[in-house]
C-alpha cells in the first residue's frame, strides 16, 4: 500500500514538473518575443535620431568641402607651378 502511494506521488509529481518545465519555456519564449520586438524598435529609433542628428553636420559638411575645394585646388596647382620654376 505505501509503496503503491510512493509511486503514484512520484508519477504525479514528474508530471507536474514536465507540466511546470513547459510552462515555464513558452513563457520564456513570449518574453524573448516581446524583448526582441522592442529592442529592434529601439534600434530604429536610435536609427532615427542618429540620422536627424548627424544629417545636418554632413550636408554642411558636404558643402563646405563643395565649396572651398576648387579653392584649395588651384593653390595646391599654383604651389606646384612656383616649386617648378624654382626647382
Amino acid at each position: 500500500m505505501v509503496a503503491s502511494t510512493r509511486d503514484w506521488v512520484i508519477i504525479i509529481v514528474g508530471i507536474l514538473e514536465i507540466i511546470l518545465l513547459i510552462g515555464l519555456l513558452i513563457s520564456l519564449f513570449i518574453i524573448y518575443r516581446k524583448v526582441n520586438n522592442l529592442i529592434n524598435k529601439i534600434k530604429e529609433t536610435v536609427h532615427k535620431i542618429e540620422n536627424m542628428i548627424t544629417s545636418p553636420y554632413f550636408k554642411v559638411g558636404a558643402f563646405l568641402v563643395k565649396t572651398f575645394a576648387p579653392g584649395f585646388e588651384m593653390f595646391h596647382k599654383k604651389e606646384k607651378k612656383e616649386g617648378k620654376a624654382n626647382g
